[in-house]
């Protein structure tokens, strides 16, 4: 399971997420951290999705984290 801790806009991770080509699956949400699955190689993926959300101009300012769960 790949979290990601974020505080804000929350949704907006969430729909980035799914809206990328990456292959993860929204779980759920619990607090702060967003859950999601995925069928590949969950350390990879977790590279993956932290270098796209790095590179979308609307995470810039924001403190989140990519973890493997």
């Amino acid at each position: 399971m790949i979290v990601i801790n974020c505080a804000m806009m929350q949704d907006k991770f969430t729909e980035a997420i799914q809206a990328s080509s990456l292959d993860l699956k929204f779980i759920k949400k619990e607090g702060m951290q967003l859950c999601f699955e995925t069928s590949g190689d969950e350390k990879s993926v977790a590279a993956a999705a932290k270098a796209y959300l790095k590179s979308c101009p609307d995470f810039k300012a924001l403190y989140y984290q990519v973890n493997v769960k």
